[in-house]
């Protein structure tokens, strides 16, 4: 057993990096052979079900950084734990050659969002703390999270809306989405910052059925990051609409998102959440309600889809006359 495996086998699953490179400086990842990571990632490659890694020469010696850029950030922390104690790594000539194969298992962020298997929650939009907004202009943020909230209620997803001391400090959940768009959704007010300490929005999200959670929220570095770490350390899979959510410094909101990603949050935009459902132009019963939606919150919806219209017709206009 190399010096310092016993650290190896007590971390947890969703242990950090800054934890591997401590064992790294240890001694244990020093001497990672290219055929020994060859060999253990095929031999545990179903049980990890996540990524393989691309094809790409690792060196005799590879560090921890190495292997973050093979087999990217997200996927580096159950890899190497099923990697490390599948069995000790030992030194190999430099003459050994190293391929993994390209293909994609399937795992979390393998396949796309859809309102099947997804939930939105939408977190802290009211008066109070939109004002508070410097990170971006409070308007632009709040019409983000009305694009995406327009597009569960299309598309079916079911939402969860939670407020942080309505009635004390911050105010009613915005009019634009509870009122005109789910006029029937109750909101849950409660006192915490992390809205999983709340019972009855752990009820509220367990009762929709889904693992993976589109979290948008304000402000971005508490009620967003908080709720999507703590969604994440629960067994959900995490995606947060970055243009959603807002906070009271541009360094706040980025530094917060970059916590997030690095916890293992998968970033949207609001945009992209939509065009993510529809998939394609061809899905004649939501194309009429995409563009109805993107109209009044967008230039795609609100200037190119009716020039684009408008050019066709008149083109078969003039061919008409020819």
């Amino acid at each position: 057993m190399i010096d310092g495996m016993s650290r190896i086998s007590q971390l947890r699953p969703a242990a950090s990096l800054r934890a591997f490179r401590r064992c790294q400086r240890a001694g244990v990842l020093r001497r990672a052979a290219r055929s020994d990571v060859h060999a253990a990632i095929v031999r545990r490659r179903k049980q990890i079900g996540q990524r393989w890694m691309r094809r790409e020469d690792l060196p005799v010696g590879c560090s921890v950084q190495a292997l973050v850029r093979v087999v990217g950030r997200r996927h580096l922390n159950v890899r190497l734990c099923a990697l490390l104690l599948a069995e000790p790594l030992r030194a190999a000539p430099s003459s050994e050659t190293f391929f993994c194969e390209e293909e994609v298992m399937p795992g979390p962020q393998s396949r796309f969002i859809t309102a099947a298997d997804t939930a939105l929650l939408l977190i802290d939009y009211q008066p109070q703390m939109l004002m508070g907004i410097r990170s971006d202009d409070p308007a632009s943020v709040l019409n983000n999270a009305q694009i995406i909230a327009k597009a569960a209620a299309l598309f079916g997803m079911p939402t969860v809306l939670t407020t942080i001391t309505a009635d004390s400090f911050a105010g009613p959940f915005v009019p634009e989405i509870a009122e005109e768009v789910f006029t029937d959704k109750i909101v849950i007010d409660r006192s915490s910052i992390n809205a999983w300490l709340d019972e009855n929005f752990v009820k509220a999200v367990e009762a929709t059925g889904r693992k993976r959670l589109v979290i948008a929220g304000l402000w971005t570095g508490a009620c967003a990051t908080f709720n999507a770490l703590e969604a994440i350390w629960r067994g959900y899979e995490a995606y947060f609409v970055a243009d959603a959510c807002g906070d009271t410094t541009p360094q706040v909101h980025e530094r917060s998102v970059d916590r997030m990603i690095q916890g293992g949050a998968v970033p949207l935009t609001a945009q992209h959440f939509v065009y993510e459902l529809q998939q394609d132009w061809a899905r004649s019963e939501t194309y009429q309600g995409v563009v109805d939606l993107l109209r009044p919150h967008s230039i795609f919806g609100n200037v190119q889809v009716p020039y684009g219209k408008w050019a066709l017709r008149a083109h078969e206009l003039d061919g008409a006359v020819a």
